[in-house]
């Protein structure tokens, strides 16, 4: 992202990380003793596959998702290491890969995908092991210590996102509707074999339940069957019977998983194990399901063989049999008008049938053994039919999205908050904008910013009270509840500094007009403070409708008998500059008074009144104030969060020691 514009930049990372996903594949697979042929296959399902490339846009996700086959390669080799005898040392030797590739996918950003991805991680280090108690009290000793290491290595980051846990919503985990939001939908299990059996919004006609993306996991049709061989012909496979036996467990416990609240094993799980109250999205658990499928396809395609005679009569006849389902599909879905069908029902069937008969074919012309030019072709039918299942799942919109400048910022640039009520965030998100049946809902996309849609005015750097994202302060959004709650309290609206306010204009886009809030103030100068003994009584009572803002601050915590009186008014500027860990306030107050700072409150905020530390207190629920003294001072709000100088300083020194044995081990 420094050598190439964001916006761009993002396509490219999208990208390498699809690439890198499936370099590790190969690794994985080749560890395991599957051949060239098997390698391709597997990293073609995998990185191809509908459950990474219709999520790519999920920045996050498809980061931490790129490192599943690495952890696992290195999962692997720890259980080999065990079962052919611990040697101590060599035991930091094997720990450090294992350790750094688990750090990656933390940075990554997506903490649900990296809970799945240890989970699979510990059924392939159980694979090669033997039967002996002392091997897994081993894997588990090496286990904690492969995690702690990669805990201290991604301490920068999970530190902090730590602390933001436990003041957002999720602190107490989610309740189990949230956490049973998008289960899988059984009926998409038919999407294994049809992709675009419901449509799909690349075509603009997806009609199946929620959204596309969630419960997509095509993995193509021939790796699909080279998985379902390995799965139905474990005698055959040798030394690949035991891999497909634990991977067609985990594969299927997975799709349990995935089914959410569509079985009551999902609930059990919810109600017996912590971590599983923090995630939503039960579907989620498919990555595994699909990491299963493509490496069973590659140890499957070590058994794909030549048809016997008898096999050939029933090759052929499943060519004719798949031309004819793609003829009739076709003709149907042209031709005839039926109640209820769908015309992607047509479609997906007929291209079912093309892609048998090419499977068919391929296996009527099997050669005895698979040379480059015999890996080649099965690598480019497996590709097409990947890239058509997944053409027009990425799509892209002209750089202007992101470098032109919309009237909004000319009409609203005064420095206040922008609010999009709640009703008409979503009326306008999904109905108009971000529809789940379709990428092209027939709109000029800077239609999305001129509405100032949560998240968008960042571009040109609009203040905005809303936000767009999945871990939100559980202050913040108690305090937005409120403010909804109270039918937009003019009061309140003004107190957030909110200075404009959206309202809908019906089907004209933007489908929003902003009008100006009078009052509307991010700092300023109040008489007297009303204390109480937590956020949730200070909630209520700034939100009572009681309260004269100008007059009285909401303040938590114990009174201050020195500061207990009713002082003057005064006024309070905030200086402009660059740096969002800063906020510089210019303020004079004749008497002394309470600065109240529209600025949510947040650990690690420390305040100084001319350059001298003063308490900060969390005001009305939400924001800051501090004490100001008798006359005109300077108070400096930054953002100074010791916990993240620790976390910076553990990372710091747990790489450096990893560099450097790591260096000496090449060395050596």
């Amino acid at each position: 992202l420094l050598l190439i514009e964001p916006a761009r930049g993002h396509g490219f990372l999208v990208l390498l990380h699809l690439l890198w996903t499936a370099a590790g594949t190969v690794l994985l697979t080749r560890r395991l003793g599957v051949g060239a042929l098997g390698q391709v296959v597997a990293a073609q399902a995998w990185s191809l596959s509908t459950y990474l490339v219709s999520r790519s846009g999920f920045f996050s996700l498809n980061a931490a998702a790129a490192w599943l086959p690495w952890i696992l390669l290195y999962s692997h080799r720890l259980g080999s290491e065990i079962s052919e005898g611990w040697r101590p040392g060599k035991r930091l030797w094997i720990l450090l890969p294992l350790s750094a590739t688990i750090a990656f996918q933390l940075l990554a950003g997506h903490a649900q995908t990296s809970w799945y991805s240890l989970t699979l991680a510990i059924v392939m280090t159980v694979i090669p092991l033997g039967a002996e108690a002392r091997d897994f009290l081993r894997a588990a000793g090496a286990w904690l210590m492969a995690v702690a290491m990669s805990l201290i290595l991604a301490a920068g980051q999970i530190l902090p996102t730590l602390e933001y846990m436990l003041e957002s919503t999720r602190a107490g985990g989610l309740d189990a509707a949230s956490a049973l939001t998008y289960s899988f939908w059984p009926w998409r299990a038919l999407g294994l074999l049809l992709p675009g059996l419901f449509g799909s919004p690349a075509t603009g006609d997806f009609w199946g339940y929620g959204n596309y993306w969630e419960d997509a996991m095509y993995v193509g049709v021939l790796p699909l069957l080279m998985a379902l061989m390995a799965v139905t012909r474990l005698g055959r496979l040798g030394r690949h019977r035991r891999p497909a036996i634990f991977l067609a467990s985990a594969a299927a416990l997975a799709f349990l998983l995935s089914l959410g609240s569509n079985t009551p094993l999902y609930m059990w799980l919810y109600r017996a194990i912590p971590l599983f109250q923090m995630f939503n999205a039960p579907t989620r658990w498919n990555i595994l399901t699909t990491m299963c499928l493509a490496i069973l396809a590659g140890i499957g395609a070590e058994a794909w063989a030549p048809p016997t005679p008898r096999g050939r009569y029933w090759k052929r006849l499943s060519v004719a049999g798949a031309l004819a389902l793609a003829a009739v599909a076709f003709v149907i879905g042209s031709r005839v008008d039926l109640p209820g069908l769908q015309p992607s029902m047509a479609r997906a069937f007929a291209l079912l049938g093309i892609l048998f008969a090419a499977t068919a074919v391929l296996q009527l012309r099997w050669p005895g053994q698979a040379d480059r030019t015999w890996i080649t072709i099965v690598a480019i039918v497996i590709g097409a039919d990947l890239l058509i299942a997944n053409a027009g799942l990425l799509p892209s919109t002209s750089i202007d999205l992101y470098t032109t400048s919309t009237s909004l910022k000319s009409e609203v640039d005064d420095g206040h908050r922008l609010y999009l009520p709640a009703a008409l965030d979503y009326d306008i998100k999904f109905d108009r904008t971000h529809r789940f049946d379709t990428f092209d809902p027939g709109i000029d996309w800077l239609d999305v910013r001129q509405a100032g849609l949560p998240n968008t005015p960042m571009i040109e750097g609009l203040p905005s009270a809303n936000n767009f994202d999945p871990l939100l302060g559980e202050a913040y959004v108690d305090w937005i509840d409120r403010l909804e709650a109270s039918g937009l309290d003019p009061r309140l609206l003004t107190l957030a500094d909110i200075g404009w306010l959206g309202q809908p204009t019906g089907d004209t886009p933007a489908w929003v007009k902003y009008r100006a809030v009078s009052g509307a103030e991010r700092v300023r100068i109040v008489p007297e403070a009303k204390w109480t003994a937590s956020r949730e009584e200070s909630l209520e009572l700034a939100a009572g409708g009681s309260i004269d803002f100008e007059s009285i601050v909401v303040l938590e915590g114990e009174p201050d008998p020195a500061r207990s009186g009713s002082y003057g008014s005064g006024s309070a500027e905030v200086i402009p500059q660059g740096d969002p860990n800063l906020v510089r306030v210019r303020a004079s107050a004749p008497d002394g008074g309470w600065l109240l700072l529209s600025d949510s409150w947040y650990p690690g905020w420390i305040a100084t009144v001319d350059g001298q530390d003063t308490t900060i207190h969390r005001a009305d629920g939400l924001f800051r104030a501090v004490w100001t003294p008798p006359g005109e001072h300077e108070i400096l709000f930054a953002y100074r969060p010791p916990i993240f100088g620790l976390a910076i300083l553990l990372s710091g020194v747990a790489w450096a020691l990893v560099l450097a044995l790591g260096l000496r081990w090449q060395l050596d």
